[in-house]
């Protein structure tokens, strides 16, 4: 299936630049300020509390703005992971010459994973893969 960059928001949206804009941000700070973790403690009752994860506010607005700006889409991800070697899935090199449909796949798995507590944006973060798809996808629509 292709993806066409008319599927994504307008490239003249202010939306992007401020995505933009705040990819910066992400890559002057250091990936550990930018992930918290709570929980997997024991309560005095002896009860556990569940482990989650926090991010800082730039990596939550990033996120809503890959859903305005239609780059979180109704594609095939977990087909489409599984059709490749999950090696891959954060290696520079493969991320640099990814295709449009690539790039969205990745950052819509990493995206919706997050839901099911895979802490899959920071694991992202932390090993440079998901400023690596932002910097692609910076470069398919700024072309």
């Amino acid at each position: 299936m292709g993806l066409a960059i008319n599927d994504l928001a307008d490239s003249a949206s202010e939306q992007w630049q401020e995505l933009w804009s705040l990819t910066a941000q992400l890559q002057a700070a250091e990936p550990t300020e930018l992930v918290k973790s709570h929980g997997g403690d024991e309560r005095e009752d002896g009860m556990f509390v569940m482990p989650w994860t926090s991010y800082d506010a730039t990596v939550n607005r990033i996120e809503k703005l890959l859903y305005d700006l239609h780059v979180v889409q109704d594609v095939d991800w977990s087909g489409w992971q599984s059709a490749i070697n999950p090696d891959l899935l954060f290696d520079a090199e493969r991320i640099k010459s990814g295709t449009l449909y690539d790039t969205v796949c990745m950052l819509t798995g990493i995206i919706r994973s997050e839901r099911f507590g895979s802490d899959a944006i920071a694991t992202s973060l932390l090993n440079g893969g998901f400023l690596a798809l932002l910097a692609r996808l910076k470069s398919l629509i700024s072309a």
